[in-house]
């Protein structure tokens, strides 16, 4: 979170982005580069108030979606995200389609 110059790469990348995303506590770098600002984002429960300061509006989620901005609230949230990613991706249609 301190990291400037990984900070600016991130700004960099999400300037052309179609998506830019965080699971758990990837949130919070993503706000301490300035890239979730009057956005809603999700975050491990833990940490989950660190993002008002950084100026993220925090919501109680497992997945939370606000424009480009996909956020998974904690590790095990992670499925759910891929999930919805997937279905933002390529429709709801291949997101629920069985595997195998």
């Amino acid at each position: 979170m301190t990291d400037e110059e990984t900070l600016a790469f991130l700004r960099r990348q999400a300037a052309t982005a179609r998506y830019v995303t965080s699971v758990c506590t990837g949130s919070l770098v993503l706000g301490a580069a300035g890239l979730l600002k009057g956005y809603r984002s999700a975050c491990h429960w833990a940490w989950r108030d660190m993002l008002v300061p950084l100026g993220a509006e925090s919501v109680a989620e497992r997945v939370v979606r606000d424009r480009n901005r996909i956020s998974g609230g904690g590790v095990t949230a992670g499925i759910d995200f891929g999930l919805v990613v997937a279905a933002e991706l390529a429709g709801d249609e291949a997101a629920r389609r069985e595997v195998g």
